[in-house]
């Protein structure tokens, strides 16, 4: 097993579905960087466009409940 395979395995990432909200710039843009690395499938939340490649990118408005009902209900379709 190489280092990258022992690493993957530790984290425990690989094809794990995440969410990361945030995910568009800054702290959230390197968490999805690091978790796609790790093999996580990632879903973006954002009030930005998200440009990462990512399993699904959603718009959401963090300060707006309502946005993340909408957000949230469309991860289960």
């Amino acid at each position: 097993m190489t280092q990258g395979e022992q690493a993957l395995a530790q984290w425990g990432y690989l094809g794990r579905e995440v969410l990361v909200t945030g995910a568009a710039s800054g702290m959230g843009a390197a968490v999805v960087d690091v978790l796609t690395g790790l093999g996580a499938r990632v879903h973006a939340f954002d009030v930005q466009p998200v440009e990462a490649a990512v399993a699904s990118r959603t718009v959401v408005d963090l300060a707006d409940p309502a946005s993340i009902d909408r957000a949230l209900t469309s991860l289960g379709s």
